[in-house]
């Protein structure tokens, strides 16, 4: 039977099922942003949407949300906090990779809060706020004394990143 969505459960486990809508990747029609725009549909079904889905990953979890709002509810909340626990391991080597928010994220937010329409609408914007936070971050470090100096590279040579996704 189906594990209500908790971790261990099928249909668990931290994996979102890409083949029920993406059952032959097609590199010429699908891409990060389309894989995106599914995650953000995700998060705005309604009970139509879901009654019409064929084939749930998780099936249990399809019936609860149609049938018991409140237990889908206390379950979608339980697993939303075990997840928060990990959020930012990334355990498969993705080269796509979240880590925690920093200053810069939050001058960002606020300045998109800022707005009129809550949106910046020039990348050049963007650049320059992020900009300011990288000269106000360096003159921060330039005035705390007895700061250690960055880590050398380690003996072995420089590590390297995973080249990033291409899409």
């Amino acid at each position: 039977g189906g594990g209500g969505g908790r971790r261990g459960g099928e249909g668990a486990g931290g994996v979102l099922d890409l083949k029920s809508s993406y059952p032959t990747w097609d590199p010429t029609k699908h891409f990060m942003v389309t894989v995106l725009a599914l995650v953000k549909k995700i998060f705005y079904l309604k009970d139509e949407d879901l009654a019409g889905y064929q084939y749930p990953a998780n099936p249990e979890a399809k019936r609860l949300f149609l049938e018991d709002k409140g237990a889908f509810a206390e379950i979608a909340a339980q697993v939303a906090a075990l997840s928060d626990e990990g959020a930012f391991e990334n355990k498969f080597s993705s080269p796509i990779a979240f880590g925690p928010p920093k200053s810069a994220h939050e001058t960002l937010r606020a300045k998109i809060l800022e707005s009129s329409d809550h949106t910046l609408h020039s990348s050049s914007l963007v650049l320059e706020v992020l900009k300011q936070c990288q000269q106000t971050a360096e003159r921060a470090s330039s005035e705390a004394p007895n700061q250690l100096p960055p880590p050398l590279a380690p003996p072995n040579g420089p590590t390297t990143s995973p080249p990033l996704a291409q899409g």
